[in-house]
């Protein structure tokens, strides 16, 4: 992984001097570049790193910053509804199935497993060439209204 590289040229030119595929961070602000664009550029792997989460909280703080400043709730026509959100978390394994799809990357699929609240989670285990003491879950705690 390289980050902060200044446009898709350098991209291209660190995945043309690697034998092993080149791993792009996006959430940097300013090198920001399509799926399509990095795939064209040699990229077999993009990180998100943090993008999503600071995003979620970019919405949390305008949200707060309206209703304080202005009094207002205009937020909710911006967001999802209950009904789409539950829909896309249901829809996760077909949309992360679809990006690997979009690399090239097999998919060995696991069993199925089923969490004590009844949730069935869907698991896949990717292979390749990983150094294990560089792997790291993402772990969070949430709760439920």
């Amino acid at each position: 992984m390289a980050s902060g590289l200044p446009d898709l040229d350098a991209v291209s030119a660190v995945c043309a001097a690697l034998s092993k595929p080149f791993n792009f961070m996006a959430g940097i602000k300013g090198k920001s570049f399509t799926v399509a664009e990095l795939a064209e550029a040699g990229v077999r792997r993009i990180s998100l790193s943090t993008s999503l989460y600071r995003m979620a909280m970019t919405s949390l703080v305008e949200a707060a910053r309206e209703v304080k400043d202005k009094g207002t709730f205009g937020y909710l026509d911006r967001s999802l509804t209950r009904q789409d959100l539950d829909a896309f978390i249901r829809g996760h394994r077909q949309q992360i199935a679809a990006l690997l799809d979009t690399f090239h990357v097999p998919r060995i699929p696991l069993e199925p497993r089923r969490q004590p609240s009844g949730k069935t989670i869907h698991v896949w285990a990717v292979e390749g060439d990983y150094d294990p003491s560089a792997l790291r879950s993402i772990t969070f705690v949430g709760t439920h209204p």
